[in-house]
């Protein structure tokens, strides 16, 4: 059987860390929902899918060869997937100068055979809440918090490591395991 996969960039600053907490716990009030674990907080690059050992050992071996350098990100704003009208998924939002994530998420994708590529626009962003369902009062009061914090800066993170995270789905959520991380190089 094989492993659920994904490529991350992991948020690993306390403060940001702590600050997104703080968003959930004002998230929780509405709808239906499930918080990500803080521990959990990241960057997904490309979601993989199931796996075998030897696409592990293909895919890490490939990531080896990826040349890119360190480099700060601000997060900032929180919104909402697929829209503000139909809220499934609550994320912060990542913005860095230069466009460095999405360069960084383009050479990781190259790296990964075709059919395990996500064919979707890379929208670099930190789940928060996944929402199974909310009234329609609440989800008004929803929109409007999201709309207050659209453009908020939360904090700065430093981006210094890919990982390779197979994500085993549980009734109490997700829970990751790093299978393969590697150092970006310095500035």
């Amino acid at each position: 059987m094989g492993k659920r996969c994904f490529i991350s960039l992991d948020i690993s600053d306390e403060e940001v860390r702590e600050s997104l907490e703080k968003e959930q716990e004002k998230l929780s009030e509405w709808g239906n929902n499930s918080l990500t674990n803080p521990e959990n907080f990241h960057i997904t690059v490309n979601f993989i899918g199931e796996i075998d050992e030897k696409e592990i050992s293909q895919i890490t071996a490939s990531l080896n060869s990826l040349e890119a350098e360190k480099f700060g990100v601000k997060v900032k704003g929180l919104g909402a997937f697929p829209n503000n009208d139909y809220i499934k998924v609550v994320w912060a939002g990542v913005h860095d100068k230069d466009a460095k994530t999405e360069k960084i998420a383009g050479k990781v994708r190259s790296k990964i055979p075709e059919k395990h590529v996500q064919e979707n626009d890379f929208h670099p962003h930190i789940t928060l809440m996944r929402l199974k369902n909310i009234g329609y009062e609440e989800k008004q009061k929803l929109q409007e918090y999201l709309e207050k914090k659209g453009e908020k800066e939360i904090g700065k993170v430093q981006i210094d490591e890919i990982k390779m995270k197979e994500s085993k789905l549980t009734e109490k959520g997700a829970k990751h395991k790093t299978i393969y991380k590697k150092t970006l190089n310095e500035n």
